[in-house]
């Protein structure tokens, strides 16, 4: 059986927050890299540049009012004894 829409709305929701979280921990790491020597200022501002496009496309994908489409069940009750 299906989940209702609003079930996987929420799922969905809940997966593109949980991968921006995971964006703006790499932007943290980035600039422990760059602290350390392991990478340049600029490879460090590029490299964030692009961050946050993804910070900003998952934000959007995140607040959208994902619902999955499907075609309604017909349901026939003609063949049930309901006695």
């Amino acid at each position: 059986m299906a989940k209702p829409p609003t079930v996987i709305d929420g799922d969905r929701r809940r997966y593109f927050e949980i991968a921006r979280g995971s964006a703006l921990e790499c932007g943290a790491a980035q600039d422990v890299l760059q602290v350390c020597g392991a990478m340049t200022a600029e490879e460090n501002q590029s490299s964030k540049a692009l961050l946050d496009r993804i910070v900003a496309m998952l934000t959007k994908l995140g607040q959208r009012g994902y619902i999955v489409h499907e075609e309604q069940a017909q349901y026939d009750a003609s063949g049930i004894d309901t006695e």
